[in-house]
């Protein structure tokens, strides 16, 4: 993990259905940055926060 970098949980909403990602990034603008990257500009984004260090896990993350 890059120094500085936390886990943010983005929240996006697609096709009626609310989706959680888990992105490791420096920003929460970095987090929106990689979750446009992967999914294309139009996906609406609903919310982005930093995820407590208890919940982390390293299954379905982003980077």
């Amino acid at each position: 993990m890059r120094c500085g970098a936390k886990r943010y949980v983005v929240i996006t909403e697609a096709g009626g259905q609310t989706k959680e990602t888990i992105v490791k990034a420096r920003t929460a603008i970095e987090a929106r940055k990689v979750i446009r990257k992967q999914y294309g500009p139009s996906v609406p984004i609903q919310n982005v926060y930093v995820l407590p260090e208890e919940q982390a896990q390293e299954g379905t993350m982003l980077s």
